[in-house]
């Protein structure tokens, strides 16, 4: 019992390939996809697109000559609090490891350092498994 229980409550280490990033609006319990970045590019959805009309004219966007991320800044978050009271940043990552693609949460300062395609080493929160606590290294 005490080793599960170790298990349990222990940090956990992960490490893998961000596949995907994603920032999502949440209001009166309703999830909106915002912006999604993956190999293909970065897309931009309609509720993000009100925010940041010009965003969608950038040629940055493209795939062959977007930047390696597309960072959300405090001014940004800002305007995009102002409809959606929650903002959830998170990413898709396959696992070293595990062999598996999982989901994690993280905050936006570490959602800007990752970019699609690096690896990253993260320590896990140890009672919200799919928050990622703290960015060890990329």
């Amino acid at each position: 019992m005490f080793l599960s229980l170790k298990t349990y409550i222990s940090p956990g280490i992960k490490e893998g390939a961000i596949e995907e990033k994603t920032v999502t609006g949440i209001r009166e319990n309703e999830r909106f996809i915002l912006l999604r970045e993956n190999y293909d590019g970065v897309e931009v959805y309609p509720d993000f697109e009100r925010f940041f009309p010009s965003i969608t004219d950038r040629d940055s966007l493209s795939l062959s000559s977007r930047p390696p991320d597309f960072p959300i800044n405090e001014s940004m978050e800002t305007k995009i609090k102002a409809v959606y009271p929650e903002i959830e940043y998170s990413v898709r990552v396959q696992l070293c490891m595990e062999n598996e693609i999982e989901v994690y949460r993280l905050n936006r300062e570490d959602f800007n350092r990752m970019r699609v395609g690096a690896v990253a080493k993260f320590e896990l929160d140890r009672t919200e498994r799919d928050l990622i606590k703290k960015v060890l290294e990329i």
